[in-house]
Formats: structure tokens, sequence, C-alpha cells
């Protein structure tokens, strides 16, 4: 796939004029996702919102109610369909 010159351009501005660069995920309202670290590490459910820069609030269902928590945005990760449907990549807590 070709990228367009525009976009390179940005990049290199982005590059020449900015100390600080972070790849951010894409996450979207809906996704399932998991949990990756800390106390909640494992944990699986549904992404309901973004709240402020580094922070999402995740809908766990499973319990005939739903309950939503926010969590620092680098601990999510979206899983897979395969994940999703067969419990694959449940981390143990240990």
């Amino acid at each position: 796939v070709a990228i367009p010159d525009w976009q390179i351009l940005q990049l290199q501005q982005v590059l020449e004029n900015t100390t600080e660069l972070r790849p951010e995920k894409y996450l979207r309202v809906g996704d399932f996702v998991e949990i990756t670290g800390g106390p909640l590490q494992g944990v699986r459910g549904y992404l309901r919102e973004h709240r402020g820069e580094a922070r999402v609030a995740i809908m766990v269902d499973g319990i005939c109610q739903s309950t939503s928590f926010v969590v620092s945005q680098e601990l999510v990760r979206k899983l897979n369909d395969a994940e999703a449907l067969t419990g694959e990549g449940l981390r143990a807590k240990g």
C-alpha cells in the first residue's frame, strides 16, 4: 500500500517539531477487550467509552448485571475474534 505524499510530509513535520511521540491504540466503543496488567489483569469486557486522554471505561457482563470501571488505556488490549469466541489468551492469576 502506497502512503500518500501529504501523509509523509505530515509525519516529517511532526517528527521535526515534537519531542515525545508514542503509538496510540485504536480502540473503539463496543470492542471486546482484556486488561493486561495490574490487579484486574485478565478481566474482559466491552469498551464502553473513552474518558480523557489515557483512560477507558469497560463494561463487564456475566452476573446478570453490568458494571463499569476506569482503567488506564495502556493496560487494555483489543481481543481478536478467535480469542473472544474461545477464551484463548485468558491469563491465570497467580
